[in-house]
């Protein structure tokens, strides 16, 4: 199968990659659709991201949706299937895992994070838990929208903003965006004031 490949700055290839691997553990994903996150333009603009330097060509891509390879009756899965998939594969047996804190997991794995390669490719093998299957009426699009989601779902119950508090959401990418409209969805008195471009220039919200 085709894969792009970040070989270092500004230097993408498409290149053949070797299929995943069958086994019983991995459900094979058919990739639908990516996000491109502000970690895969640092790795194509600056060729890493603080010390995590790109050492020799990866895929990259973490958010993303796509299709069930196949049958999983026992998964209740089946071919063709649309699903979101969570980017993030915890170890499973340390002790935050054994709690079912996995998002505190020191072992975890990111799909897409140097040098574990992502999902712009083809086909992409993850664990059951990884995947979420969406409504019928979703199209590939908005699945993959749901990692952006649940972090500006997530954010405001982290936070819990108090009347008259101020509120600084740094960056625009769709992490941050999707944070702004949640904010202004659930916060009657919220609005957006302006939106800081990555250059430094600022236009006013509507």
């Amino acid at each position: 199968m085709l894969a792009a490949f970040i070989h270092g700055i500004r230097h993408v290839q498409v290149a053949h990659k070797n299929d995943p691997l069958h086994a019983p553990e991995k459900v094979l994903i058919r990739v639908g659709g990516v996000d491109v996150r502000d970690s895969d333009r640092h790795y194509y603009l600056e060729g890493g991201i603080d010390s995590v330097i790109i050492r020799e060509p990866f895929v990259p891509g973490s958010e993303f949706a796509g299709w069930v390879a196949g049958d999983h009756p026992t998964l209740d899965l089946t071919r063709n299937q649309l699903v979101g998939v969570d980017r993030a594969q915890p170890c499973a047996d340390c002790e935050w895992c054994r709690c079912d804190h996995v998002d505190l997991c020191p072992q975890v794995i990111f799909l897409g994070a140097s040098p574990q390669d992502g999902v712009m490719t083809a086909t992409v093998a993850v664990r059951a838990e990884q995947i979420f299957p969406v409504r019928e009426s979703f199209d590939v699009a908005r699945a993959v929208m749901l990692e952006p989601l649940g972090v500006a779902i997530q954010a405001p119950d982290l936070i819990r903003p108090q009347l008259g508090d101020t509120i600084i959401v740094l960056g625009c990418g769709l992490d941050q965006a999707s944070l702004a409209l949640e904010l202004q969805s659930t916060c009657a008195d919220a609005a957006i004031k302006r939106l800081i471009l990555p250059k430094g220039d600022a236009l006013p919200a509507h």
